[in-house]
């Protein structure tokens, strides 16, 4: 096992909506400003929750989780809104840029087809070819991993979780400059903690905004009603974005 350093303690959202930062800002001054001074987070009366559990300071780590239409897809597009101001190449690993031609399926998947594979293999060729290109990267970037282990078992999942932090400990590419996990699996979670040379930050942004251990202890069920409103669920969230985005 790693031994870890860990650390008690229909609007687009633009760089005017995420706080401002300088180039050599850190990654943990960087979510600290976003869970507490962005206007689209409950500190400052917005509809999203973000409890931020800090780990090692020097981490360039970040595990984000949260329910279904939570606002975890609108949290990395406010971190990227400000990398882009920052000339920092916000770079997304995603599972929806499967079925996509252009330069984000040919820097996950690469020239060749995947059509005969399965979609747990497809997943970690996704995760394996992000990072042999992200060594070769001569522009400064985050990697953002969008659910890594869609089609993966559980014991799949924790050697996932592994694999990435193997990754993040050696450092996945000389220009990488922080890794963001997103995903629903707590194998996978569990696991890259355990992993990580220096403990990651984890960020709950379910309403209960729990820390990393009471998530991975306490399974969210949800009933087969909330599951048919999730589409009235998504729908308000969204609604409530578009409100403060107009302000």
């Amino acid at each position: 096992m790693t031994k870890r350093r860990t650390h008690a303690s229909s609007s687009e959202p633009t760089a005017a909506q995420a706080p401002a930062f300088k180039a050599e800002t850190e990654m943990l001054t960087m979510l600290r400003e976003m869970v507490h001074g962005s206007r689209l987070f409950a500190a400052q009366g917005g509809p999203l929750h973000g409890a931020l559990e800090e780990g090692h300071p020097d981490s360039r780590a970040l595990v984000l989780v949260g329910p279904n239409a939570s606002g975890k897809s609108l949290a990395v597009r406010l971190l990227s809104s400000w990398l882009n101001e920052e000339k920092v190449e916000p770079l997304q690993v995603s599972m929806r840029y499967r079925t996509q031609a252009g330069i984000h399926r040919a820097f996950m998947f690469g020239p060749f087809g995947d059509a005969e594979d399965s979609t747990g293999n497809v997943s970690v060729n996704a995760i394996t070819g992000a990072l042999r290109t992200a060594r070769g990267r001569e522009s400064a970037h985050w990697l953002f991993f969008d659910e890594p282990d869609i089609g993966l078992s559980e014991g799949y999942a924790w050697a996932m979780g592994a694999f990435l932090a193997q990754a993040v400990n050696e450092g996945p590419g000389p220009r990488t400059q922080g890794v963001v996990l997103v995903t629903h699996s707590r194998e996978l979670v569990r696991s890259f903690f355990e992993h990580c040379r220096d403990t990651p930050h984890f960020m709950d942004m379910s309403p209960q905004q729990l820390h990393r251990d009471e998530w991975l202890g306490m399974p969210q069920r949800q009933s087969v009603a909330d599951l048919l409103s999730l589409g009235e669920t998504s729908v308000m969230t969204h609604r409530a974005i578009e409100a403060v985005l107009k302000r």
